[in-house]
């Protein structure tokens, strides 16, 4: 080997040289700042999470105030079972009952169909009167325990077996019925066409005129309630 090319060789080695340690240098300083922002990301990244659990742990006051409603409170007591409602007592008026209510009604009073609204009232609230004139003698507690047996009483009402059933008069019937019960039930105001303390009547072939006592002293129902069936006519 000539000393020109020794000479080359040597320069060559030097240059390799030279480079491999500017190299090396080059990639250790590049490294290790990426090795320190890398642990830095990741200690913060640390602490973020931690302090997303404490909150989780440690909720603040307000929204601990805010969930502690008795859905999700935890309590060592044991629930009482709510007090069942209290059962309706079943009315003691029977079908039969009413079908004989309007009975009476049509005997007593289908008259008063033909006056229309007289004393201020409805014709549907005087005939309605003879069926509470019927049902406060069943509250006396002086007369037969059922109402049927208040309507046929010897010499009370004029009840006829026979007598027709009209619609109007059965539903007149159940409504007087259905207005009496809710008043035992505690209801104020059910629309009574007559007193509770009016047990007689006596009619004149065109109109009834309810009385308190037996023997007739001239005091008559005004018919001052209000007419519950003013619209019906």
């Amino acid at each position: 080997m000539s000393s020109a090319t020794m000479r080359i060789a040597v320069v060559l080695l030097f240059l390799f040289t030279a480079a491999c340690l500017l190299s090396g240098t080059t990639t250790s300083s590049e490294t290790e700042p990426m090795a320190e922002t890398e642990q830095a990301d990741r200690f913060r990244e640390k602490e973020r999470v931690q302090q997303i659990t404490s909150k989780l742990e440690n909720p603040p006051i307000s929204t601990l105030s805010e969930n502690m409603t008795p859905e999700n409170e935890e309590t060592d007591q044991v629930k009482e079972p709510e007090a069942a409602a209290p059962e309706t007592e079943p009315c003691p008026i029977t079908e039969e009952d009413a079908v004989a209510l309007a009975k009476v009604i049509y005997q007593e009073s289908e008259i008063v169909f033909w006056n229309g609204t007289r004393y201020g009232v409805s014709y549907l609230a005087r005939k309605a009167a003879v069926g509470w004139c019927a049902l406060n003698r069943l509250d006396a507690n002086a007369y037969p325990d059922t109402l049927t047996g208040v309507l046929t009483y010897p010499n009370a009402f004029a009840y006829d077996e026979n007598a027709p059933v009209t619609k109007e008069n059965l539903w007149l019937a159940e409504d007087v019925i259905s207005r009496w019960w809710r008043e035992k039930q505690g209801e104020t105001d059910v629309g009574r066409t007559l007193p509770p303390d009016y047990y007689f009547f006596h009619g004149d072939g065109r109109e009834n005129h309810f009385r308190r006592e037996y023997i007739s002293n001239g005091e008559y129902w005004d018919w001052s309630l209000p007419d519950p069936y003013a619209t019906n006519e």
